[in-house]
């Protein structure tokens, strides 16, 4: 999807106030399905209306809705992601312009809006914080959940019997130790890669990186 300047006409979108995860409230799929609720009725309380027959189909997404006001046709798309270098995935809600020869209100149903060909206004992103139950925050939040169940793996592992790698695996934790935890000089003697049922851990002063 190639970014674009956002326009006058979507600078409401930027107004909404989402709920910071605290004890007692937490970001479930139900805000998500508001906030695209919300994005869609802003665009209708425009003049906007649906543009039905380019919505048919599916590209891999979870849902898509487009809506025209008889010049432009806008996709407010919602999609999962799972960035694997950095171990964070989500969900995130896409509104573009669509690119494509795709006349407004036509009434051909065999135009077809690519989710790839979006010019994007813009995406807002919740973050997956728990992994066995649906609850969302920022990306800072997903990452310190992220760091908490690794140093639970590394605890859990350490107490088994230690894992011994080749001199191959060794030096690619070596590797992983300066790519992911920027450190240009490491200590071989301080890498420490633990094994478990759901894989590996490469561990370096106390700091921790899952394998999957």
């Amino acid at each position: 999807m190639r970014a674009a300047k956002a326009a006058p006409l979507e600078k409401s979108i930027t107004d909404f106030d989402i709920k910071i995860k605290t004890e007692e409230a937490q970001i479930t799929y139900k805000d998500i399905n508001n906030r695209f609720t919300q994005i869609v009725a802003e665009y209708i309380a425009q003049g906007y209306t649906f543009n039905t027959s380019s919505m048919g189909g599916s590209q891999g997404e979870i849902a898509n809705i487009d809506l025209t006001n008889g010049k432009e046709i806008i996709r407010v798309v919602v999609s999962s992601f799972n960035n694997w270098r950095e171990n964070v995935e989500g969900v995130e809600i896409a509104i573009g312009k669509s690119t494509d020869d795709v006349r407004p209100n036509s009434g051909q149903f065999h135009e077809t809006v690519w989710n790839s060909h979006l010019e994007i206004v813009r995406t807002e992103y919740f973050y997956k914080i728990s992994r066995y139950d649906n609850f969302y925050g920022t990306r800072e939040e997903a990452e310190a959940a992220r760091d908490v169940r690794h140093a639970r793996y590394a605890l859990r592992e350490f107490s088994h019997t230690e894992y011994k790698p080749s001199e191959k695996a060794k030096a690619i934790a070596e590797r992983i130790v300066r790519n992911k935890f920027g450190y240009l000089r490491v200590n071989p003697a301080e890498v420490k890669i633990t094994k478990g049922s759901d894989g590996y851990c490469v561990v370096y002063r106390g700091k921790v990186y899952h394998l999957h």
